[in-house]
């Protein structure tokens, strides 16, 4: 019995590391943040200029069009990870890019937070940029007005009106957390009512289609 009852053990514990490396492994293999550092070679981006650059390039402001309309009823989701912006969409508001954009700084290894431009007279933020800490000072970045390097008023005078910053940091613990692990970020999405499973479901069908990987030889 007391034999049963080891060899049980053993077979739990073998089964709950073997659970754990996969869910670590592959859940980092899949993740955003393998996605992003791929990006980053692929397109040799460097600096914050690079990433700027290419977000800019890559996407377009919303501009009421009859695409534009489309995504925004068909695509646009709720909650959105920056690199479901990034590739399932192509007109992005401001504070999106803001996101995307931070993401990459923070792959590059600089700090970052996103600054909400409070309109003077209404006390409404209408605007939102980030900031990339370079060079000994925060350097404001505007994609959607495509600026960068110039003052707060100069970003929302732009949209016709004066502004005072309101800070919030980006990334945050949580946002490192989903960034870098695919079941972790399906789990928050799935919290959140976003159907995330069937990304999961299709990220491991295309990876063994590619592989050549039968249901057997995978699991």
């Amino acid at each position: 019995m007391l034999k049963i009852q080891k060899n049980y053990k053993i077979k739990f514990s073998f089964f709950l590391s073997s659970v754990i490396i996969i869910f670590i492994s592959y859940g980092y293999y899949l993740s955003d943040d393998r996605y992003f550092n791929k990006v980053i070679s692929e397109h040799n981006i460097k600096r914050p200029i690079d990433a700027f650059n290419y977000i800019n390039f890559n996407t377009s402001n919303p501009d009421g069009s009859d695409a534009a309309n489309y995504e925004l009823n068909n695509i646009f989701q709720k909650y959105q990870t920056p690199r479901y912006i990034l590739t399932k969409r192509n007109y992005i508001w401001c504070d999106e890019g803001a996101i995307i954009l931070a993401t990459f700084a923070h792959e590059l290894g600089y700090k970052t937070r996103l600054v909400d431009l409070i309109n003077v007279s209404n006390g409404i933020s209408q605007h939102t940029v980030l900031e990339i800490y370079e060079e000994n000072k925060w350097i404001l970045y505007d994609t959607q007005n495509d600026i960068y390097d110039v003052s707060y008023n100069d970003s929302a005078g732009l949209l016709g009106y004066s502004a005072i910053p309101r800070y919030r940091n980006y990334p945050r613990y949580y946002n490192f957390l989903v960034q870098n692990n695919l079941f972790i970020k399906q789990m928050a999405l799935t919290i959140r009512s976003v159907n995330g499973w069937s990304e999961l479901i299709k990220s491991f069908a295309l990876k063994i289609k590619k592989q050549n990987l039968t249901y057997y030889n995978f699991f």
